[in-house]
C-alpha cells in the first residue's frame, strides 16, 4: 500500500464515525500502522533513528504548541528546524549519552530576549537547581571554567513553547523556544520549567508504559491530528527508576489538553478522581520530579557511601542530607533530623564525612562548595591567605590536596578557595555531625 493510499484511507476512516472503532479497524487492515501510531511516527528500535525520523517529520509537518493549557498555532512554514518537543514519554531518557555531562548545562539567549525575559528563564533554572546537582552556566561567560561539553541550549522565540528532549550530542546547539506568549503568561516561570525539563531529559508523564493503570485517554475527545500526543511508549525506550506514576508532575498534561471542547470534554481522565483537576499543574516541580532528577544524574554519588536515609519515602540529596516530600507532594524539603539519616562511623576505615563544632578538626575528603564549585588545591593558592606556604607541615589540615578545611577558629564551618574570582571562597557542602 502506498503512502498516499494510506493517508486517504486514514482520513476516510477517522473523519467518519467513532475514532476508537475506526482505529481498531485500521490496525486490522494495515498491521504496520500499529507501530507507527504507538510510537508517534518513529520505529521502536534504535533510539537515534527514532529521533532523526521524528525530526524529519516535525520539520515537514509543523505542529500546535502547548502553552500552559493554551495553544499557540504554528503554521507549516514556521515549523522550527528539527523540533522534537512532542515526543511524549516519561521523564527519564534511557540513553546516557543524551544526558548533560556532570549535570552542567550551558546556555545562550538570542538577542530578542529582554532582561525581564531572561529573569523568568533564570528563575526557572534556579527551581531545577534547588535540591538537585544540576547547574546552568552561561556559555559566553569567560570566567566560567566548569563547562565540560560543546553542547548548549540556545533560547529563542520561534513559534510557541517547545524543546528537544535531552542533550542532542550530534549537534552543538539545540534550540529551546519560549515566545512572548509563553514568557508573558501568568505561569511563565512554570512554562519555562516545563520546557527546560524536556532539555534536561524529561518526557511527558502520561505516555509511561503503565499509564493505563492510572489514567484513561478519551480518544473521541481529542482534536483531529493530535492523537500522537497521547501515544504510549514501551520500557525499552524509557527509564522510570521505579518511581511511581506522578499525577503532580510538572511534565503531565492537563485533563483537557488538545480537546475539541476544552470546557466540556476531557482528554485525560484520572483513575483517582481527587487528581482530576490537578494534573497539568504549573506551580512547582513535584517531589518525584526532583527525585527523578537526582536519580537520573546520580546527584548523591559524591556523598559517602555509608550514608543512608531511613525516613519513609526519602532519598539522599546532593548536599548529603535526606529529602522528603514537601506540602502536598510539591517540591522537597529536608527530612526531620531525628531518624532521617544513618551514618556509620569509621566504616571501612574511612573518616566520617561530616564536621563537628566549627570543623577545625575536619579531615574528610569533601572537595566542593555549596553552589557546586570545585575546591582549589591548597598548594595552588600561594597568592592567598591560606596555602601550604602559610600553613606548612599539614597545619590545620592544609596540604597538597583540595579537600575542605577550616584552619580559622573563628570560621563557623569548613570552606575552600575556588577558581571563580567572583566567588573567591565559599563554605563547603558538608553536613554537621549529628
Amino acid at each position: 500500500m502506498t503512502m498516499c493510499a494510506l493517508c486517504v484511507l486514514l482520513f476516510t476512516f477517522l473523519c467518519c464515525g467513532n475514532v476508537s472503532a475506526r482505529m481498531g479497524q485500521l490496525r486490522q487492515m494495515y498491521p504496520g500502522f500499529t507501530n507507527v501510531y504507538r510510537s508517534e511516527g518513529y520505529p521502536l528500535g534504535y533510539y537515534q533513528q527514532a529521533l532523526r525520523l521524528h525530526d524529519r517529520w516535525m520539520t515537514t509537518h509543523g505542529d500546535a504548541l502547548v502553552v500552559a493549557g493554551r495553544r499557540v498555532k504554528q503554521s507549516e512554514s514556521a515549523a522550527p528546524e528539527n523540533v522534537v518537543h512532542r515526543r511524549s514519554k516519561r521523564k527519564a531518557i534511557r540513553h546516557q549519552h543524551m544526558r548533560w555531562p556532570y549535570a552542567t548545562i550551558p546556555y545562550t539567549f538570542e538577542e530578542s530576549f529582554s532582561d525581564s525575559d531572561k529573569d523568568i528563564v533564570h528563575q526557572a533554572m534556579r527551581r531545577w537547581e534547588e535540591h538537585t546537582c544540576l547547574k546552568f552556566v552561561a556559555k559566553d561567560n569567560p570566567q566560567e571554567n566548569i563547562i565540560t561539553t560543546n553542547n548548549y541550549i540556545h533560547f529563542v522565540k520561534s513559534g510557541g513553547c517547545w524543546s528537544k528532549v535531552g542533550m542532542f550530542w550530534w549537534t552543538p546547539e539545540q534550540k529551546l523556544s519560549l515566545d512572548n506568549e509563553c514568557l508573558q503568561n501568568k505561569n511563565g516561570v512554570a512554562i519555562a520549567m516545563h520546557e527546560i525539563g524536556h532539555a534536561i531529559g524529561f518526557f511527558h508523564e502520561h505516555a509511561r508504559p503503565d499509564r493505563d493503570d492510572h489514567v484513561t485517554i478519551e480518544w473521541d475527545n481529542i482534536r483531529w491530528g493530535r492523537y500522537r500526543h497521547f501515544s504510549k511508549f514501551y520500557w525499552n525506550m524509557i527509564e522510570t527508576y521505579d518511581i511511581p506514576y506522578d499525577y503532580l508532575s510538572i511534565m503531565h498534561y492537563s485533563d483537557n489538553e488538545f480537546s475539541w471542547d476544552s470546557k466540556t470534554r476531557l482528554t485525560i481522565r484520572t483513575h483517582d478522581p481527587s487528581y482530576q483537576n490537578i494534573i497539568g499543574q504549573r506551580i512547582s516541580l513535584s517531589y518525584y520530579d526532583i527525585k527523578m532528577t537526582n536519580d537520573m544524574y546520580s546527584c548523591a554519588a559524591r556523598c559517602p557511601y555509608y550514608l543512608r536515609c531511613d525516613y519513609p519515602n526519602s532519598f539522599l540529596g546532593p548536599s548529603c542530607r535526606c529529602l522528603c516530600p514537601n506540602y502536598h507532594g510539591l517540591g522537597a524539603k529536608e527530612c526531620p533530623q531525628n531518624n532521617a539519616i544513618q551514618m556509620v562511623h569509621g566504616y571501612g576505615g574511612h573518616y566520617l564525612d561530616c564536621y563537628e563544632n566549627t570543623g577545625t578538626t575536619y579531615r574528610g575528603t569533601r572537595s566542593w562548595t555549596r553552589s557546586g564549585h570545585t575546591c582549589m588545591n591548597w598548594a595552588h593558592t600561594l597568592d592567598r591567605d591560606v596555602s601550604t606556604l602559610t600553613y606548612p607541615n599539614s597545619a590545620g589540615g592544609i596540604g597538597n590536596h583540595n579537600y575542605c578545611r577550616n584552619p580559622y577558629a573563628g570560621s563557623p564551618q569548613p570552606w575552600c578557595y575556588v577558581s571563580d574570582i567572583r566567588v573567591f571562597w565559599e563554605y563547603c557542602d558538608i553536613p554537621r555531625c549529628p
